[in-house]
């Protein structure tokens, strides 16, 4: 007996050792046949051997196919008694697959629901408890080009399960902005089916994050209700630049067969109710409730309205109308859980309105109709028939409210509503748009002085429109965009043709428009073409470059943004030389410009920066040694600058200070040493009735004199009121340009005119002008020898062909474009009456039309302009201006 107890006590102990021995060869076989009813997959195990109540395993790596993997580092199982299993891991690491087509190849195992209640699962689990040290995680694929972890951390995962209840709680911290935010986290399940999962931030109570469910069985179903919050300035913390306050509300009503195969039977009440507000003037509110059922591996989503709930999306901007966006009752849509497939058997209604201030009324603004859609998940594919109806009534109240001046719309009641239909399809590889059918939009447009109903017909031939895109692949499209526009009177159409190209290559985007000329009228618009490069980041749009060239492809101004970190920076530029034979209407192809620029130097800069909401402006621009040539007259060796100072608008207010010198003017009569300097205030929102000009200097030589702007604050407006100072003035000067014959005039006058300008027109009311000095009118007139004078007329003549005047007061009076002199003159001829003294009153009337005209044509400016004019190099044709030169 002995010995045959002995013979199986080594038996025994040799199959322990050899088992001990042999552990870390045969546990992976063992893992693998426990988890072949599974879809985990063992990669590797790597493990110490067992020691008393304790297995160290030192590597553990599963997979599981469409999810990724997961590496399990320094981990530790022990038996601690009465307390159960205990595992300790120092490190564990998920990887995630990209995803892809998850198509079951067969059908899920009927399940018996109830038995996976927390009341059923926790009286079989065993005593547990787990703490992970560190947690980390990659996520490849699409859903890394939209979230980024690479600053997310999990530490101090704990789990504990006993037969009440399963306990865990986890540590996370995240960087972003250099601070480093800590939160906690905390589940409870207990074992009547009741599951609490929130977060809290480190040192406060007050919950961002709360879930809760509740699960029972009721007969041979089973009943649940979950509940969400979400606070969103919590949310916020984790973006780059916080701005987000509100919360989400979500509540979920479930009933679920106690037997069934995946989530089939499931019959899911949603209701939504989120309020959100951005610190930028965008406030939101979500209100919506639909039910989602699973039959015959088929889900069905319905949206439908009660007293509580009206599917809708209102959201507000500082400045604008409060918008209003609603979803029709009763859609229906059903996705094939085996193809991904999704179709929506009731077309897509959405519903757009919008709030008026004047009498808080809510304006159909359009409806936009999706039929026939199509979603396949698997491929990733998306199509369907939209239309879209613009309201008239709404786009004209909305017109109105964006446009407080004009608070009956453009848009008459004349208009009918804009109806556009189009096909969109979309996948990883394109997006298509298309319009299938000619577009016409008939727009009756009111006129804002009489009030008349103007009528325009924009037309749209069928086109297509393709982009491709792709993470991998480079994108291209090239399309002619065109349009015409016909104008109910008798005009023809004007046609618009516009060519996009864009191309994309990773992060990168550029697009190329390209314009062709357009001719309204008898005026024609130049071709341009723009360049834009966009640079799009994990974390959105962070730089733009952009530039403008004419059809030669001369740079008109280039410029670049850039976003980082809540600052932004614009930079706007332009440089350019001009010359008899490259004016500035050749660098701008444009062939008739009110002026153009025939000599000189331009350079321009625009800097704008941004942090948070202060904003600071630099600008500066000038024309050195310029020649210009307008309608207005010829100019030479001007110097032009105009400068901002580098600093911050104050009240919505920016100062710009200019300087300016012409050497030569000809308008019509010569001027010289013409200066003006002074500080533009104007307002950066709003209206700019608060705008004006401080005037520190403002003269020319005229004459041989002065003529001035008196120095001061000037404000713009309906009305504007400036004072010209008039000194020294020569009258001999002046006479001589008005070519009158017999008459001729010595003397210096000076003055001040008030003039007010409203509306365009200029007024001069009671200017005084008066003498310096003595002077001399000689008028020799043709009437002297006339024997039909009356005494008192023959007297005036006679004393006027020699006249010395002592004393020269003159009114000045300008309106409706007639210039009146009434003036008052003593001194004494001493050829008449014996040198007495004589007072007379002169009446004089200036048509200043006329008058201007006049000068122009004796200074030959006339001719200049008319050369200027005239010379179109090309006319109204394609020709670009910027090739040819003179």
């Amino acid at each position: 007996m002995l010995k045959t107890i002995s013979y199986f006590a080594v038996i025994f102990f040799s199959v322990l050792l050899a088992a001990y021995v042999l552990f870390p060869f045969y546990l992976p076989v063992a893992i693998s046949h426990f988890l072949k009813d599974s879809e985990l997959r063992l990669l590797s195990v790597k493990v110490g051997y067992p020691t008393w109540k304790r297995l160290n395993i030192r590597k553990l790596v599963l997979a599981r196919q469409s999810i990724g993997q997961l590496l399990l580092e320094g981990g530790r199982l022990s038996y601690e008694g009465s307390k159960g299993l205990s595992l300790y891991v120092n490190s564990v690491h998920l990887a995630y697959d990209e995803v892809k087509n998850t198509t079951r190849s067969q059908p899920p195992t009927t399940l018996v629901r109830s038995e996976y209640l927390p009341s059923v699962l926790l009286k079989r689990a065993p005593q547990l408890s787990v703490y992970v040290e560190r947690l980390t995680h990659d996520v490849p694929g699409d859903i890394s080009a939209q979230i980024k972890f690479a600053d997310l951390e999990f530490s101090n995962i704990m789990l504990t399960a006993d037969a009440n209840s399963v306990r865990g709680q986890a540590q996370m911290s995240v960087q972003t902005q250099n601070v480093v935010l800590s939160h906690r986290f905390d589940l409870l399940i207990d074992n009547k089916n009741h599951l609490t999962f929130y977060g809290t931030k480190d040192n406060e109570e007050q919950r961002w994050l709360d879930i809760s469910a509740d699960m029972t069985k009721e007969q041979s179903m089973l009943v649940g209700e979950i509940n969400s919050y979400i606070m969103l300035s919590k949310v916020s913390e984790f973006l780059p630049q916080p701005s987000m306050f509100g919360d989400v509300r979500v509540k979920n009503q479930l009933t679920l067969p106690e037997t069934g195969a995946g989530m089939e039977g499931l019959q899911l009440a949603i209701f939504v109710d989120a309020n959100v507000q951005q610190q930028h003037g965008l406030s939101a509110r979500l209100d919506t409730q639909g039910q989602v059922k699973i039959k015959d591996n088929k889900a069905y989503l319905s949206l439908f309205d009660d007293a509580e709930f009206n599917n809708s999306l209102s959201y507000k901007i500082d400045n604008l109308p409060e918008f209003d966006v609603r979803v029709n009752d009763g859609l229906n849509i059903e996705m094939d859980l085996n193809s991904q497939a999704i179709k929506v058997e009731t077309p897509l209604q959405t519903h757009v309105f919008f709030m008026r201030a004047v009498n808080n009324t809510m304006e159909h603004l359009a409806s936009i109709t999706q039929k026939n859609i199509n979603i396949d998940l698997a491929a990733k594919e998306l199509g369907f028939n939209v239309r879209t109806t613009l309201k008239s009534k709404g786009l004209s109240a909305l017109l109105a409210e964006l446009d407080k001046k004009n608070e009956d719309g453009i848009f008459s009641d004349k208009q009918q509503d804009i109806v556009l239909d189009g096909f969109i399809k979309t996948n990883q590889q394109s997006t298509a748009i298309a319009f299938t059918e000619d577009q016409t939009l008939e727009l009756a447009i009111r006129s804002l002085e009489n009030n008349n109903i103007s009528q325009f017909t924009l037309a749209f031939p069928p086109q297509d429109f393709i982009v491709n895109h792709g993470n991998n692949t480079a994108g291209f499209f090239d399309k002619t965009i065109n349009a015409d526009i016909t104008l109910s009177y008798d005009k023809p159409a004007i046609s618009l043709e516009n060519h996009l190209i864009l191309r994309s290559s990773g992060q990168n985007i550029h697009a190329e428009l390209i314009s062709e000329p357009l001719v309204v009228d008898d005026y024609q618009l130049p071709a341009y073409i723009f360049n834009l490069n966009l640079d799009l980041a994990e974390e959105g749009l962070t730089k733009a470059d952009f530039w403008l060239n004419n059809m030669c492809q001369q740079r008109l101004v280039e410029g670049d943004w850039q976003s980082r970190e809540g600052a932004s920076q614009l930079r706007l530029e332009a440089d350019a030389f001009f010359s008899k034979q490259s004016t500035s209407k050749h660098w701008l192809n444009i062939d008739r410009l009110p002026l153009d620029v025939t000599k000189g130097e331009l350079s321009a800069k625009l800097h704008i920066d941004t942090v948070g909401e202060k904003t600071t402006i630099a600008a500066e621009a000038k024309l050195l040694n310029g020649n210009i040539l307008g309608e207005f007259g010829s100019f030479e060796g001007v110097q032009l600058r105009f400068s901002t100072p580098s600093s911050d608008s104050v009240d919505n207010r920016q100062e710009f200070s200019f300087e300016t010198t012409v050497a030569t003017a000809n308008v019509g009569v010569d001027m010289h040493d013409i200066k003006a300097t002074g500080v533009l205030n104007i307002q950066t929102q709003d209206d700019n009735k608060d705008d004006y000009i401080v005037l520190n200097q403002a003269s020319a030589k005229l004459f041989s004199g002065t003529i001035s702007l008196q120095p001061g604050r000037i404000d713009f407006g309906d009305n504007m009121d400036v004072r010209v100072n008039i000194t020294d003035v020569d009258l001999s000067e002046v006479v001589r340009t008005q070519q009158i014959d017999g008459l001729q005039t010595t003397g210096k006058v000076s003055g001040s005119l008030p003039v007010s300008i409203s509306a365009g027109s200029a007024v001069i009311d009671d200017g005084k002008l008066h003498n310096n000095n003595g002077g001399l009118i000689r008028y020799s007139s043709p009437l002297n020898s006339s024997t039909d004078l009356n005494e008192q007329l023959k007297l005036t003549l006679d004393v006027l062909e020699n006249f010395n005047y002592e004393i020269l007061n003159t009114q000045v009076n300008f309106n409706k474009g007639r210039l009146i002199f009434k003036s008052q003159i003593s001194g004494n001829n001493p050829d008449v009456a014996g040198g007495q003294r004589v007072d007379l009153n002169l009446n004089t009337e200036v048509d200043m039309s006329s008058t201007m005209e006049l000068l122009r044509l004796q200074s030959g400016l006339e001719a200049e302009i008319e050369q200027l004019l005239n010379n179109n190099l090309g006319g109204l044709s394609n020709t670009n201006i910027c090739e040819q030169r003179l």
